[in-house]
């Protein structure tokens, strides 16, 4: 199954699952102001995009589905929907790219942050976070691989960096079925490998763990 595939089949109950992207997005939100031409990269529904404060928007997403949901939330007013990848759009020149939970999903992050930087305004502003080292910490079925601190901030050196953060948040699940239940109700149940894994049938309490990093960039 695709990325896109995990995705769509998870697009009608995603509003009902997603307590961390939420929390996510508040969090970069909070980091960030008003911005004239806005592109949301991996929008979703559009549960954190509607927050956002912006003239013109571009609302991107590879998944059609989660796409047909977001027009239904935002409307059609100064914004226009791209149904594509990360690396797909251009020419938008842009005061502020937008990434909630997304660019983890990117093939190539180095080519997908420049080519933001291609689309981006001489002082544009890149805001996103990512889930780092230390995400799935203890979860032996994950297959994922998440870039450390220093790994994210290498791929940054070109950029000035306004702000760099981390953090750590837990989710208590009543078992590991439980918290792989969480994962897959969100489409970020994807992986790169069709290797199987073992998994526990123990019904004791599962923490999910996630290592959240929090980066405000701008074009130099």
């Amino acid at each position: 199954m695709t990325v896109k595939e995990c995705f769509n089949k998870a697009a009608a109950k995603y509003d009902l699952n997603c307590q961390l992207q939420l929390a996510t997005g508040e969090k970069l939100l909070s980091l960030i102001g008003t911005a004239d031409k806005v592109i949301d990269l991996g929008c979703g529904t559009g549960i954190t995009t509607i927050k956002l404060k912006y003239k013109q928007l571009y609302a991107l997403d590879i998944s059609e589905k989660l796409l047909d949901l977001a027009k239904i939330r935002l409307g059609s007013k100064n914004i226009t929907y791209l149904e594509m990848s990360f690396d797909d759009f251009s020419g938008l020149n842009l005061d502020l790219a937008f990434a909630n939970m997304s660019l983890q999903w990117s093939q190539d992050l180095q080519q997908t942050l420049n080519h933001i930087k291609a689309n981006l305004n001489p002082s544009g502003t890149l805001a996103f976070s990512i889930p780092m080292l230390g995400t799935f910490a203890g979860l032996q079925t994950a297959v994922m691989s998440f870039l450390s601190l220093a790994q994210v901030m290498d791929l940054l050196t070109d950029w000035q960096i306004i702000h760099s953060k981390s953090e750590e948040i837990n989710y208590l699940f009543p078992s590991l079925i439980d918290s792989l239940r969480s994962i897959k109700s969100v489409g970020a149940n994807y992986c790169a490998t069709q290797e199987k894994r073992i998994i526990s049938r123990d019904k004791s309490p599962h923490v999910l763990k996630y290592n959240i990093g929090y980066f405000i960039v701008r074009k130099r």
